[in-house]
């Protein structure tokens, strides 16, 4: 699973070009680089799952939200070329999962809608997630991943699969 990623904040139209070539070289060339380190020895074990982390959404956020789109279109490619050798691709996107990078960009987030961070955080209240459920998602997915081969989930969807009920695992919300 690769799920490192930066996530530069601004405007299309301002944001600078040095920006979106650090997110490219982050969120979406290094996906391709561990494509290329590890898919020829998990096709060798005839077993493995590729999974990217991917994310929609925001305005303000096209420079991170670009990549991440593309590294769906990467892990439907993946497993369109894996079809047959036990190795599986698929991206999963997990919410507004609160870990510290996610509050550090609300803060630069919040007052470009025009919001304080409470407001924003109120205002997205059905999309946060605890990191801890959005993992168990991640897990399930993992343990589940012939099944969802070649398709962009969210955990949710997977964990409903699985038989999971958030209620279950206490709020899903932060």
């Amino acid at each position: 699973m690769n799920n490192a990623a930066i996530a530069p904040i601004g405007s299309v139209e301002k944001l600078s070009v040095d920006y979106w070539e650090r997110s490219y070289s982050v969120n979406l060339r290094e996906p391709v680089l561990l494509a290329q380190a590890f898919l020829s020895d998990m096709i060798k074990r005839a077993y493995g799952v590729f999974v990217c982390v991917t994310s929609s959404g925001l305005n303000y956020m096209g420079a991170y939200e670009t990549f991440k789109a593309a590294q769906s279109h990467l892990a439907d490619t993946l497993d369109a070329e894996l079809e047959g050798t036990g190795v599986f691709a698929f991206s999963i996107a997990p919410g507004l999962a609160l870990t510290p990078g996610a509050k550090h960009g609300v803060s630069f987030l919040a007052p470009l809608y025009g919001m304080s961070e409470e407001d924003f955080y109120e205002a997205n209240k059905e999309h946060i997630v605890l990191v801890e459920v959005a993992g168990a998602g991640f897990a399930a997915a993992i343990a589940q991943a012939k099944r969802f081969a070649g398709q962009e989930i969210i955990f949710l969807q997977v964990l409903s699969a699985a038989g999971i009920k958030v209620g279950d695992m206490g709020d899903h919300h932060a």
